[in-house]
């Protein structure tokens, strides 16, 4: 009786372990990694010359603690208004203070373009921050359209 027991609890932790694995192939998502983002614009779209920004302390005021990823480039001419800023905050609130910080780069930019280049102060108007979770974006080009759609496919 003992046995018949025995084997009667097996089969059926059996069948109770294959009903809750999955028939479907796992999968794993492959992290985002924006310099590839950044590559690819490249790849679609003729970029002007563009020096990479590291001290986004100096630059934007945001501090390493908040953010994982960073990829930041900027027009070599001060005068342009092109940018291409992206960042993987650590959370929410970082992602936050993250946007903050990008809109009030993106509001001196324009205050400095504004009465000066209609042109850029227009680039500069139509290129607002974009969060989407822990992503944080500020690009700003005559070809952001293009740049965007880049971007969205890497960033849901």
């Amino acid at each position: 009786m003992k046995k018949l027991l025995t084997v009667s609890v097996t089969v059926l932790l059996l069948l109770a372990l294959t009903a809750c694995t999955s028939s479907q192939p796992k999968t794993t998502a492959k992290p985002v990694v924006l310099t590839e983002i950044y590559a690819d614009m490249g790849k679609n779209v003729t970029l002007p010359v563009m020096v990479e920004q590291t001290d986004m302390a100096a630059t934007f005021g945001i501090e390493k603690a908040d953010y994982s990823q960073s990829c930041v480039f900027l027009s070599d001419d001060p005068l342009k208004a092109d940018a291409i800023v992206m960042f993987m905050a650590v959370d929410s609130a970082a992602a936050t203070r993250i946007e903050k910080a990008l809109n009030t780069y993106r509001d001196a930019k324009s205050d400095e373009a504004e009465g000066y280049d209609a042109d850029q102060f227009a680039v500069i108007q139509a290129s607002p921050v974009e969060r989407s979770a822990y992503y944080v974006c500020y690009i700003a080009s005559p070809d952001r359209d293009a740049l965007m759609t880049v971007y969205s496919t890497y960033i849901k």
